[in-house]
């Protein structure tokens, strides 16, 4: 578990495309709670 933990710290914190990474996780993140919001609401509506 902590060599896959290293593993995708290493991979995040690279210094030459550490940044661009980080960004596209924060996109997908971002949109995975946007889902998750709409989601939720539509199963609220739905009761």
């Amino acid at each position: 578990m902590w060599m896959v933990l290293a593993a995708v710290v290493t991979y995040l914190m690279d210094p030459e495309r550490g940044e661009p990474r980080l960004k596209d996780l924060r996109k997908q993140v971002n949109q995975m709670r946007k889902k998750g919001k709409e989601i939720t609401k539509k199963a609220k509506l739905a009761d």
